[in-house]
C-alpha cells in the first residue's frame, strides 16, 4: 500500500507545497488508510462505505488544506 501511495504523491504537483518529508506524508497517509481499513472490516462497531469516504475526505483533506494556508 505505501508503494501505491508513494506512488501517487509523487506525481502529485502539490506535494511540494507540503512542510515536511515525501515519506512522512506516506507513512501518515498509510497509517490513516490502514486504520480506516481496520474500522470498515475488523472494529466492534464498524464504519459503513459513506462513513470511511467522509473519514478520508476530512482526515486527508484537512492535511492537504493546510499545507495550501498562507
Amino acid at each position: 500500500m505505501k508503494k501505491q501511495i508513494r506512488q501517487v504523491i509523487s506525481m502529485c504537483p502539490g506535494t511540494k507545497d507540503f512542510p515536511l518529508r515525501e515519506d512522512v506524508i506516506v507513512d501518515y497517509y498509510a497509517a490513516t488508510m490502514e486504520m480506516l481499513l481496520e474500522k470498515c472490516f475488523f472494529a466492534k462497531e464498524q464504519l459503513n462505505k459513506e462513513e470511511a469516504l467522509q473519514a478520508v475526505r476530512f482526515l486527508l483533506g484537512s492535511v492537504e488544506k493546510e499545507a495550501h494556508r498562507k
